[in-house]
């Protein structure tokens, strides 16, 4: 019998199996013992390792796979990955085990072990051939290096998903044996495991504090998770239709709040004129009721409920629009309504603050309404007191909102301030040709983006719309046309977002020239052309008074005299009176004879200055001047006379 060992018929070894061993030394090592068990399989049915992971010293049960490829060599793709075949029934296999899985690929040459994801190579697969399980092999592109801090993101994935799967099972004992039961499971791609009655009980438990606290886009998202399987109560039809109403999305809205209505008794009874309090004020932006059934229903509510406090409060800001008719700028109706809600012992600390805050832009909007005039008249001393006494209120208001932490509050404080400075700074930019307030504006333009995104966060809409108005307002003030455009570009993709017929209409009014800072650059404009329209109307009666004066015309006893305010004296044969009439457009019959009557003893007057003459006399004088309207008139009255030959006459009196 041979013993030399280098005779014997030995089994042979291969390049294959030296790197199968090489790449699992390399491979095993990566794992800490702190975080992983690793467990190698020693039946390979398409599966090298099986691993746990550990949390807090303790084996979770939670775990993922690998299978572990090897290479000699290979070459590098255009796009730096490696290709490696696999068989179709592998990654089947490894995706029947239900824990997430993973291909690792050594390169010997490189002494490197890359990786792919299991979920992402079926992806891959998927987009480029729906078929691709009936194919025997595919070609799989390796990328990624399976270093330190992909092992942690593996880690944290089998955590996650291993969280998940217990979920799922956990909810399935939790049914076992209901099978005629309506919950659902429900699973998201961030691995969250929920069941339909888990939130359904939220929203009702925890819906309305979430929309006090302005998260009603959080309970929104909570309830587009919910499946159609189960019943829903008033109470939850309430929170969500509240939650869309603030949202923006009124449609919907109203379907929710019809089916509160329906089951309104269901409610609390301290619940019901909350829930009625939007559904009539749903009812009412969508005209299914008129403004007048809509303050008949909400009457009926509990005299100083909380909801009464809130309609009284929108009635007080209605009732401020009478103060642009008053010739003081004033409403005593606003006033004496916004008192009463704040010396109401049942307002609350948060009602109290609206309603001041209410009460501080009344005030700022008086000062804008009479602030042109405060600057023409030369009193800017008076227009700075005031801007600065109303600035300081403001300031103190969002104080008081840190105070009693209403961020909601705070915000809408915010764009009443924004809008006071803006509005003043427009005025003063074009009255007196001042920038003084450019630093200020800087701080104005970060308040108003800090508000834009605090409602973009809470989603809702129609502040964000005040917000994007305001913007509007900023750019239109400095006449930056790039960004207005942009504003108006956003504004238009509301419409689009959200097809609202009261939202379409406002954002259409602001894009089209409605906002105040708007109308203030035309009427500026406006009087600037007038101004250049004026100057050239007086140089033209200056050539008609100067042609006048060279024909040397004198007073002549034989015709008739009168007095155009503010031309001065005219004289015209008494025969021509009627050409006189046609002159001066003048139609009423009284009228015409009353002349006639004072042409025969005296010298009648006309004030030329209004734009129909109804009265002899002198009126108001200069007072009755339209502007340029006026201006254009009386010049051509001077035109027609001197064509007419009814010269001017200078009278003197012998002293």
């Amino acid at each position: 019998m041979k013993h030399d060992i280098t005779e014997l018929n030995l089994p042979g070894d291969s390049r294959n199996k030296q790197l199968e061993i090489i790449s699992k030394d390399h491979f095993r090592p990566l794992f800490d013992a702190q975080r992983f068990v690793v467990k190698e399989e020693l039946i390979d049915n398409g599966i090298d390792f099986r691993f746990e992971i550990k949390l807090n010293n303790s084996v979770t049960g939670f775990g993922f796979n690998f299978q572990l490829k090897s290479t000699e060599s290979t070459r590098m793709n255009n796009d730096g990955s490696y290709s490696k075949n696999i068989e179709t029934s592998n990654i089947e296999y490894l995706l029947n085990n239900g824990q997430p899985g993973y291909y690792a690929f050594y390169i010997d040459s490189e002494k490197n072990i890359y990786y792919a994801d299991l979920k992402k190579i079926i992806y891959d697969l998927n987009v480029r051939d729906p078929d691709w399980q009936d194919q025997p092999n595919h070609s799989i592109r390796f990328s990624e290096k399976l270093d330190a801090a992909a092992i942690t993101a593996i880690y944290h994935t089998a955590l996650t998903e291993g969280q998940m799967i217990r979920k799922i099972q956990g909810a399935l004992a939790e049914s076992f044996g209901q099978i005629e039961k309506k919950d659902r499971i429900i699973v998201d791609l961030d691995s969250t495991v929920v069941t339909d009655s888990e939130i359904t009980k939220k929203i009702e438990e925890y819906g309305l504090l979430l929309v006090d606290q302005c998260r009603w886009a959080d309970v929104i998202a909570l309830h587009k998770k919910a499946t159609n399987g189960l019943e829903r109560s008033a109470m939850y039809n309430m929170v969500i239709g509240v939650s869309y109403y603030y949202s923006g999305e009124f449609f919907r809205a109203m379907d929710f709040l019809k089916d509160t209505y329906r089951n309104i008794d269901k409610l609390d009874a301290y619940l019901k004129d909350y829930m009625l309090f939007f559904y009539y004020g749903l009812q009412r932006i969508l005209n299914i009721i008129t403004e007048e059934d809509y303050q008949k229903l909400t009457n009926a509510f509990a005299e100083n409920s909380t909801i009464l406090l809130h309609r009284e409060l929108e009635e007080a800001v209605q009732l401020k629009i009478g103060m642009h008719d008053a010739p003081d700028y004033t409403s005593p109706a606003f006033e004496n309504k916004i008192a009463e809600i704040i010396n109401n012992p049942n307002s609350s600390d948060y009602i109290k603050l609206l309603a001041k805050i209410e009460v501080t832009f009344y005030r700022s909007e008086q000062l804008i309404s009479k602030l042109i005039m405060m600057l023409l008249s030369g009193n800017l001393a008076d227009a700075e007191r005031e801007f600065n006494m109303i600035h300081g209120e403001f300031i103190y208001l969002l104080e008081e909102g840190q105070k009693i932490q209403s961020n909601f509050a705070n915000h809408l404080c915010s764009i009443k301030h924004c809008t006071f400075i803006i509005h003043f700074d427009c005025i003063l930019r074009r009255v007196l040709k001042s920038n003084a307030f450019d630093g200020l504006l800087v701080t104005v333009l970060k308040n108003i983006e800090g508000t834009f995104d605090y409602f973009k966060t809470i989603n809702h809409v129609e502040n964000e719309l005040c917000c994007l108005s305001l913007f509007l307002e900023y750019y239109q003030n400095l006449e930056n046309e790039e960004k207005i455009q942009d504003i108006k570009n956003i504004l238009e993709r509301y419409k689009i977002d959200y097809g609202n017929h009261e939202f379409n209409r406002k954002i259409d009014f602001t894009v089209n020239g409605g906002t105040f800072v708007c109308c203030i650059i035309n009427m500026a404009a406006k009087v600037k052309q007038d101004t250049g329209q004026a100057d050239q109307l007086i140089r033209e009666m200056e050539d008609i008074d100067n042609a006048d004066v060279a024909e040397g015309h004198v007073y002549d006893p034989n015709k008739h005299m009168i007095t155009l305010f503010p031309l001065g004296n005219f004289q015209f044969p008494k025969d021509k009176i009627d050409v006189l009439f046609q002159i001066l457009d003048i139609t009423d019959e009284r009228l015409k004879g009353q002349i006639k009557n004072t042409l025969e003893f005296g010298i009648p007057v006309i004030n030329c200055l209004p734009l129909k003459i109804e009265k002899e006399g002198p009126l108001n004088g200069i007072l009755e001047d339209r502007g340029i309207q006026s201006r254009k008139n009386v010049t051509r009255i001077r035109k027609e006379l001197y064509h007419n030959k009814f010269p001017r006459i200078e009278i003197k009196f012998r002293s």
